[in-house]
């Protein structure tokens, strides 16, 4: 009895492994091959340049005079969308070492303390005439200023890639400025930044 029970259970194991074996599902296999990931670039170009821009140089200036509206064509040659922001940098007001009374005063920045600075991008003024030129020293524009409201790339934020947007500068000296500013000399850049969004 014992051998006729060792035998059931033997042939119901062998029963259910051929059956486990025997079973079968459907399946197919597809390859996706060759998958490449490639960089977004983020390239900044001012006035077609991507290295040091065009400056400007105004000599003699003297009260009542004004230097237009200097352009700066910004444009993203890249493929990612950025954010602008343009930085009024590196500030100098330098005092004149002239003879006169007036260009020895020894007060540094007296022609950034008169002078008028005016920006505008894309023919919006982002400020008005009378805002003297030394209360912006280290000041940047960008789209997320909310004082910078006009502040945009074809009325957005973001410069995407291949759009223009122009930025403009001028300079007034206005006539009421005295005699303190003879022979004096303001420098600063115009730092350009494009950062992806």
């Amino acid at each position: 009895m014992k051998k006729l029970l060792i035998s059931f259970l033997v042939l119901g194991l062998t029963s259910i492994s051929a059956i486990g074996a025997t079973t079968a599902y459907f399946s197919d296999t597809e390859i996706s091959s060759a998958n490449t990931f490639t960089a977004g670039t983020l390239d900044l170009q001012v006035d077609n340049q991507n290295s040091v821009v065009k400056s400007f140089t105004v000599e003699g200036m003297k009260p009542g005079d004004s230097y237009g509206r200097k352009y700066f064509r910004l444009k993203n040659t890249g493929t990612l969308p950025g954010v602008p922001k343009i930085c009024l940098t590196n500030v100098q007001n330098i005092e004149s070492t002239g003879i006169t009374e007036y260009e020895s005063d020894g007060v540094p920045g007296e022609l950034g303390a008169n002078m008028e600075l005016i920006v505008d991008t894309n023919g919006y003024w982002l400020m008005t005439s009378g805002q003297k030129f030394n209360t912006f020293i280290d000041r940047c524009w960008t789209p997320s200023n909310p004082a910078d409201a006009e502040f945009a790339a074809s009325g957005s934020d973001v410069l995407d890639p291949n759009e223009e947007m122009i930025f403009g500068i001028a300079l007034n000296l206005p006539t009421s400025t005295g005699n303190s500013i003879q022979g004096d000399s303001l420098l600063f850049d115009l730092e350009f930044t494009l950062t992806q969004q």
